[in-house]
């Protein structure tokens, strides 16, 4: 009992007791994760915000999360795209790019993104057909769509009050494929 008395001769009904999983001071007795979350009262799923199946009655990470709700969904992962880019604040304007770096997804809905100012995580989904990418240290999101493993284009706002459109597409894909040409791409 938490109020045990060991002075006491004759049991009066008063002992307390803790709450099922917790000790007399109200915390957990197990809790690997040091969330203060009982582990037996944890629930386990997806707990990445960014995946498809997120569950956000989820405690406990179990390695479910899925980045792409689709089979047929065409982004190539370990692989290096060009990623083009430009932005504007006219709502009219003509995407001439300006902007490039290279990107690679992973499976595990992150990229990295490389340019001649540093190198940018980030967070990536497919889910409901709607492919879209952000960056961990802004709030803006490209959205769009892959047309091909090879390619893929759309648009974004920025958090500066500015749209944006973007095309990614792996460079070694693209070229001459003519073995007699001199500029034949290998």
């Amino acid at each position: 009992a938490c109020n045990y008395d060991e002075s006491a001769i004759q049991e009066d009904g008063s002992c307390l007791y803790a709450e099922q999983f917790y000790d007399c001071n109200g915390n957990c007795i197990n809790d690997v994760n040091e969330n203060g979350i009982c582990d037996e009262l944890e629930g386990d799923g997806c707990t990445d915000e960014n995946a498809c199946n997120y569950d956000e009655n989820a405690d406990l990470d179990n390695g479910s999360c899925i980045y792409s709700s689709t089979t047929d969904f065409d982004l190539q992962l370990n692989v290096e795209y060009q990623l083009y880019n430009n932005w504007s604040m006219d709502p009219w304007m003509v995407c001439e790019f300006d902007q490039v770096g290279t990107i690679v997804f992973y499976e595990d809905g992150t990229f990295i993104y490389n340019n001649e100012i540093g190198e940018f995580l980030g967070w990536w989904n497919n889910c409901d057909n709607v492919f879209e990418f952000g960056f961990y240290q802004t709030e803006t999101v490209y959205t769009g769509t892959m047309d091909t493993v090879y390619f893929g284009s759309g648009s974004y706002i920025t958090n500066v009050q500015g749209i944006g459109c973007w095309e990614m597409l792996i460079e070694s894909y693209y070229g001459c494929i003519d073995e007699n040409a001199c500029n034949y791409n290998e």
